[in-house]
């Protein structure tokens, strides 16, 4: 016929009859045959509406069949053809499940970043952040890793453990590409979000946050060690004690959290802290013009002023080692026994009581 109206018609009934074929061999399970079908449609009836079904129902077929690439190309062409189609959040489903089997994990994160967008359900959207951001971390593609733990904390600040998580994971990143205020900053927000989230707290936040405030309390101590205590000496020596009142502080909440290897580690640098000033009093630069009546008067009084501070120290570290009784032997109770039996010898520095009876016996 020659007549448009017919020519029409017949066209869409070519394409309905081929694509009705793909149906029944799809519903039969033969998905090659029912591919091949899906895609004569365009052939006999390139015009007609149920070709764009038929374009669509191809790629699903190769998908179901593990026909991956071919499913691929056929999404990918559907995409080209038809942007903003109504099937587009299919189209970018089925690409994603698609990449991840040929394993081209960056392009499947860039589609489950896209459907991130259609999704109305919170915990899925969550859920799905939290995953785009593990794959894009699994291709070494740390931008993208960055920008979606940011859109997650943006977005889903609760729970708080999957909040510190994120916020611990942009910090092992950030620390490991050498941006150290970027790290720093996210130790902070571990600290200050366990703070101010009490009603969620759990013991996973609470050892983040603990491990995060010690390491920030670290500078605190780098600041006091760099003030010596030379002429001026009064200046020097007031400067050094505010610069050590922030590491006592800093290193005392830190013991606080109660999370147990770093409060054996907060322990012992209180207790070095303590037992620094102590030495650092005792051998300070001495006044020039001294006699040496006045020299010896001066040494007494800085030894009376730098014993309570050598006690304190030696208190905090058997505070420390008493820990081993509770069943906490760490490296850091250990280097506490270690500096006692420099500190306190006739307690801590006996021989072991098999060696005093193998010399008996001998």
């Amino acid at each position: 016929t020659k007549e448009k109206k017919h020519l029409k018609t017949i066209r869409e009934g070519l394409a309905a009859t081929v694509y009705k074929r793909g149906e029944k061999l799809r519903d039969s399970g033969d998905f090659i045959g029912a591919a091949k079908q899906f895609k004569r449609v365009a052939a006999v009836a390139p015009g007609s509406d149920i070709n764009i079904s038929a374009k669509f129902d191809l790629a699903v077929a190769f998908l179901v069949a593990k026909k991956w690439q071919a499913a691929i190309e056929a999404l990918l062409k559907f995409r080209r053809e038809y942007p903003n189609h109504r099937l587009e959040k299919k189209v970018s489903t089925n690409l994603a499940m698609a990449y991840l089997q040929v394993d081209d994990d960056l392009k499947a994160a860039d589609e489950f970043e896209y459907l991130i967008h259609f999704e109305k359900n919170l915990d899925r959207k969550r859920e799905m952040a939290m995953q785009v951001a593990q794959i894009y971390e699994k291709a070494g593609r740390m931008d993208k890793v960055i920008e979606m733990y940011e859109y997650y904390l943006l977005h889903f600040p609760d729970p708080l453990e999957l909040a510190q998580e994120a916020r611990h994971k942009l910090a092992k990143i950030f620390k490991k590409s050498g941006k150290t205020p970027a790290y720093f900053k996210q130790l902070r927000k571990i600290v200050r979000s366990n703070k101010f989230s009490n009603k969620d707290d759990n013991d996973r936040s609470q050892y983040l946050a603990a491990n995060a405030a010690l390491i920030l309390a670290q500078p605190m101590l780098e600041m006091y060690r760099e003030v010596e205590l030379k002429t001026p000496l009064k200046q020097n020596l007031k400067i050094k004690k505010r610069f050590m009142k922030k590491a006592v502080e800093a290193y005392t909440d830190v013991a606080n959290y109660g999370v147990a290897n770093v409060t054996t580690a907060a322990y012992f640098s209180l207790a070095q802290i303590y037992n620094d000033f102590s030495q650092k009093l005792l051998s300070s630069e001495r006044p020039k013009g001294l006699s040496n009546d006045e020299l010896e008067q001066y040494n007494i009084l800085l030894e009376e002023q730098a014993y309570p501070f050598e006690e304190k120290s030696i208190d905090i570290h058997q505070t420390n080692a008493g820990l081993a009784n509770n069943g906490t032997y760490d490296v850091w109770v250990k280097k506490s026994f270690s500096v006692l039996k420099t500190l306190n010898p006739v307690r801590y520095a006996k021989p072991e009581r098999s060696d005093l009876i193998a010399g008996i016996v001998q």
